[in-house]
């Protein structure tokens, strides 16, 4: 295991070597002014036990690696990643969650990822998901509404649409109806269907964020 949190290190990228720490379960970095990308080499072939990855506010850049697909983490914290002028640095897609079927905490929020939240019906043990204050769009995958495990969700602050998810009374949900491009603003109720239909000819399209930002409501013509 390596705990490196809360020292004020000069600016510093995950070293190559790391890849020679073939035992390693628990790498976690918070805080400590990390620049660069995610190496690809966080993959299944270089750790096969890795089961934490906390790497939380730093100035970490560019998209989630592929890689993370075959790796068995459990707990991936990669929140708050900004540049001295308060740029958001990791972007791109989540898709790559989807395929990450042990995850039972994952916090990505304050980051600048775009695009739908992929199907999480394969994270049979997932707890606590926090995407709020990112760029996702789309609509909120039923599949996630329907997890029995999850106990926490945070989708505050994207520009996600179609019906207001519906969650379960159990799980504590963080989701500003308003700051986000729902059709309407309560949970479970059903868009007009020709809002559903022209919905999802954007999805092919990666549900573009200038427009679902700006279009909201449940009026075809608006």
């Amino acid at each position: 295991s390596v705990y490196l949190d809360y020292n004020p290190f000069k600016p510093w990228s995950i070293p190559d070597s790391l890849q020679n720490s073939i035992s390693l379960t628990n790498f976690s970095a918070t805080s400590a002014n990390l620049v660069g990308k995610i190496p690809d080499f966080f993959n299944a072939t270089t750790f096969p036990s890795l089961v934490s990855l906390h790497l939380s506010f730093n100035s970490l850049q560019g998209s989630l690696p592929a890689g993370f697909a075959g790796i068995p983490l459990q707990s991936l914290w990669l929140n708050g990643q900004k540049d001295s002028n308060n740029a958001r640095t990791l972007n791109g897609t989540i898709k790559v969650l989807q395929n990450m079927t042990q995850l039972v905490q994952v916090w990505l929020h304050m980051n600048g990822f775009t695009g739908p939240i992929p199907d999480l019906s394969g994270l049979s043990a997932l707890q606590h998901l926090s995407l709020r204050d990112n760029s996702l769009t789309g609509p909120v995958p039923p599949s996630l509404t329907k997890l029995e495990s999850l106990k926490v969700v945070n989708l505050t602050n994207n520009a996600l649409q179609g019906p207001t998810p519906k969650f379960s009374s159990s799980v504590i949900v963080d989701m500003l109806t308003n700051h986000n491009s729902f059709c309407l603003p309560d949970p479970g109720v059903e868009c007009d269907s020709r809002v559903n239909t022209l919905i999802s000819i954007l999805e092919p399209f990666g549900s573009p964020f200038e427009l679902a930002n700006a279009w909201k409501g449940n009026d075809l013509c608006s």
